[in-house]
């Protein structure tokens, strides 16, 4: 996706269950997840709740690096917002259309449409 938009692939990202609303997600796959992990893990901080009433209502969290689209989307129209950058808050809908079977040569998944133009990612600004 940021491939299809030209974007440099610098920021933090994630994936969440409310396309209108990410911070009322209930579910969220976000790379911030995965960079926990190796950091606790470099320093030996393995967390573990022995308590897990105290997080019953919390969202469920999962990182990206090795989450499958499979065990993301399901079924067909099922969808998802990517939201890129927290701070510039890009905001792409991604929605299964269909599922396929794998043909040789093509990368999957793929991007089978778009709409409008791609913005710029940091355009200049004349003050």
């Amino acid at each position: 996706m940021i491939d299809a938009f030209a974007f440099r692939f610098n920021h933090l990202f994630g994936f969440y269950d409310n396309t209108k609303s990410w911070a009322n997600s209930k579910i969220r796959y976000e790379l911030n997840v995965d960079l926990e992990r190796k950091h606790n893990k470099s320093r030996g901080n393995i967390r573990r709740s022995s308590t897990r009433k105290l997080f019953e209502n919390r969202p469920i969290r999962k990182g990206v690096k090795n989450t499958k689209v499979s065990q993301v989307f399901e079924k067909p129209r099922q969808r998802m917002l990517f939201l890129f950058d927290y701070g510039d808050q890009w905001h792409f809908i991604v929605e299964l259309k269909k599922i396929v079977e794998p043909e040789q040569n093509i990368k999957y998944p793929a991007i089978l449409e778009t709409f409008g133009e791609a913005p710029e990612q940091y355009p200049e600004y004349e003050f």
